[in-house]
């Protein structure tokens, strides 16, 4: 499978997976031309400014086709992939260009930085390029979220994979993201996740509010009965 890749700016970023005619990597800016087989999108997260989540993410290609030649084994698994993939890029040249920019301030942090709105069968294609599972609820419901040691080890071994570089493009944005991590202070990207953390903590959010709230109803409704 040929694969193009987009994003578009706004408020939240889109990144489209498509086969082509044109050759393998083809960057291409105009989505009418073709039907895109993948979308995913990254947006602001409900639990904070520093903290985004891909909430959305779709692929037209049936999971069940198999295909050995393929990242991931199948063209579902390879299209969801790219849109992983060039999102954390994206995610990360921003991160680089706002923290040369501000100074003083509490800025983006990749590790917890990003989370998914995963499902158990797109959860595995996160997990295998070193994204943990949630430890905790949320207000945004996520089930995974970035891990900078895991992300850094799983996509430097998808660098040299064998498997991986079947796939058109796979191990050039491996490199891509191993090198854009390289880049970041470890241990201060860390102490920003600890930071949001503890801001969450103080948060009124209450993950049973909803639950609470309909028991509340259910009783006031069992006492005006009698």
């Amino acid at each position: 499978m040929a694969v193009a890749t987009t994003a578009q700016d706004g408020d939240s970023q889109t990144l489209v997976s498509s086969t082509t005619q044109e050759g393998i990597g083809v960057i291409s800016g105009n989505l009418q031309d073709e039907k895109p087989v993948a979308v995913a999108r990254l947006t602001a997260s409900k639990d904070g400014a520093n903290i985004s989540i891909i909430d959305s993410m779709r692929c037209t290609l049936k999971k069940e086709n198999t295909n050995p030649d393929c990242d991931g084994g199948s063209e579902h698994c390879e299209a969801i992939g790219v849109c992983i993939d060039e999102l954390v890029i994206s995610y990360l040249q921003n991160y680089l260009e706002t923290e040369s920019n501000t100074v003083g301030e509490q800025t983006l942090h990749f590790d917890g930085g990003i989370r998914f709105r995963g499902t158990l069968f797109s959860g595995k294609l996160l997990e295998a390029r070193g994204f943990r599972e949630a430890s905790q609820l949320s207000a945004d419901m996520h089930s995974h979220e970035s891990d900078f040691d895991g992300a850094l080890t799983n996509y430097a071994e998808r660098s040299i994979s064998t498997d991986v570089s079947k796939s058109p493009g796979a191990r050039d944005r491996s490199l891509k993201i191993v090198s854009l991590l390289s880049k970041i202070d470890r241990d201060e990207d860390k102490k920003k996740d600890g930071e949001d953390e503890e801001e969450e903590e103080d948060s009124d959010y209450d993950p049973w509010a909803s639950v609470k709230s309909q028991q509340q109803s259910q009783e006031l409704q069992y006492c005006s009965k009698k």
